[in-house]
């Protein structure tokens, strides 16, 4: 009798998924068919825009008409976008578990052994009661605003570290350089900072991966997902209690548990699973990055070289069951800790930066609050294409110029959405035979973003009194 009860039960449960699993389908057709129909619209916009800035119209009242037009088109991909991705969850969440059942499994399956586990960890000395709180983690974590809800949505840009192409090298652009389907090349980008030449030569992580065919070790450099990631970690190192500055062992970094790392990039429009997030953090601790300052010694340059996580410390199940208090750890690169104790950081919108789609756009966002300090109605700003595709090296994925321009523009039209800027002007410059030589931005922002820029400059300039005093009472 309980059998036949339970197996009505199972039938019942079976026949809604199936309803709620047709359902769903059935919105993620009409969301890839909207998507469609504004995919249309942006490229005809598109290309009559080019045709117009080509034949000198691009200044006209049609021709902006258009960007607005364009503007609008693409926030409208952007939003069917995000909510085709939401239905894409919900379907594979319809047979799955919940996260807190998927988190359980994970962790059960570390016990077993058919977890992928991380490199182990080297012995790290233990972290001083004061690591957690002292004058400069504290500098770190508060905010110059109003109110916590504008508080949740700020974080710190890092001076020169936000200004390495680190994350440049595309998942895509991975598998074409990939030796024999497997092992990557020393990447060596060129990039400048502050007028300075700098190289970043990238060690490429050698991951344990599993699919149909078995087991296998590719080879991985760091890229959008892990961008993500750190940017993610860096907000929880805000948090109380979660970011730690050594200054005895000049260390700094975060302690959190999967679910709250999780947790945040969901929060942000970023979901991705466990084994997703455990392998952007073993990519970020087994990649080396090696930043080489040309503009020190053209024959015998310094450099600095570590991990772009120098230690990642993990917790297990068992670990968990020992200490209810433990969890993972992260330490920073030193670039970072150096920004920490020199109070190089600037406050910015950490919530705009995270909802930008294009990993471009989030990159010109960083260059902005760290460069565009003077912003204020009636002052703009340039950039130039060249430069641009030099320093960010996220341009280099893309195999025709044309295109790289393309993704450009369309990335200024999502700072323009996304209320960075008020306006953009595109000044093409054209060689030999109508060659494109480069391409020159004038960017103007908008009355927002120029007063958190204004409200980013007095926490930089409180800060660094407060710690000037400190120093002046101990001397």
């Amino acid at each position: 009798m309980a059998e036949n009860k339970a197996t009505k039960m199972t039938d019942a449960g079976d026949a809604l998924k199936t309803a709620l699993r047709k359902e769903i389908k059935a919105k993620i057709e009409q969301l890839d068919a909207l998507y469609d129909v504004e995919m249309v619209k942006y490229l005809d916009l598109n290309e009559r825009i080019r045709h117009a800035r080509e034949i000198g119209a691009g200044n006209d009242e049609a021709t902006h008409s258009m960007e607005r037009e364009l503007a609008l088109v693409q926030k409208n991909r952007r939003s069917i976008g995000d909510q085709t991705s939401y239905k894409r969850q919900e379907l594979r969440d319809v047979d799955g578990p919940t996260l807190e059942e998927e988190y359980e499994l994970h962790l059960a399956a570390e016990l077993t052994g058919k977890a992928k586990t991380t490199k182990p960890p080297k012995i790290m000395k233990a972290l001083p009661a004061s690591a957690h709180q002292n004058q400069q983690i504290d500098l770190f974590r508060n905010f110059l605003t109003n109110t916590a809800q504008e508080r949740d949505g700020l974080s710190n840009a890092i001076d020169l570290w936000d200004s390495v192409p680190r994350y440049s090298i595309s998942r895509a652009r991975q598998v074409e350089l990939r030796v024999e389907g497997s092992f990557l090349p020393i990447a060596e980008l060129e990039f400048q900072y502050k007028g300075r030449p700098f190289t970043a030569e990238i060690h490429p992580a050698l991951i344990k991966t599993k699919d149909k065919k078995g087991c296998a070790t590719l080879a991985f450099y760091p890229s959008g997902r892990e961008e993500l990631v750190e940017h993610a970690l860096r907000k929880l190192a805000t948090e109380q209690k979660s970011g730690f500055l050594d200054t005895d062992n000049f260390r700094s970094g975060v302690t959190f548990t999967l679910h709250q790392l999780r947790t945040e990039l969901e929060s942000r429009g970023h979901s991705m699973r466990y084994d997703e997030l455990m392998e952007s953090l073993d990519v970020m601790n087994l990649s080396n990055i090696r930043l080489i300052d040309k503009g020190s010694n053209g024959k015998d340059p310094s450099f600095i070289s570590q991990p772009y996580l120098p230690t990642l410390i993990k917790v297990t199940k068992e670990g968990r069951t020992a200490d209810p208090d433990a969890k993972w750890l992260v330490q920073f690169h030193s670039a970072l800790t150096a920004s920490i104790t020199q109070i190089t950081y600037r406050q910015f919108n950490y919530q705009r930066l995270m909802n930008c789609q294009s990993q471009l756009t989030r990159w010109l966002i960083s260059q902005l609050v760290l460069k565009y300090t003077f912003a204020a109605l009636g002052n703009t700003f340039v950039m130039f294409y060249s430069t641009i595709r030099r320093d960010s090296g996220l341009l280099d994925n893309y195999k025709r110029g044309r295109d790289a321009i393309s993704a450009l523009d369309e990335a200024f039209a999502e700072l323009k959405i996304e209320g960075v800027l008020m306006s953009f002007a595109k000044e093409t410059r054209l060689g030999l035979r109508r060659k494109i030589e480069d391409v020159e931005y004038t960017l103007s922002p908008t009355a927002k973003f120029a007063s958190e820029q204004k409200v980013s400059n007095k926490r930089l300039g409180n800060n660094n009194g407060i710690v000037s005093k400190i120093v002046d009472n101990r001397s």
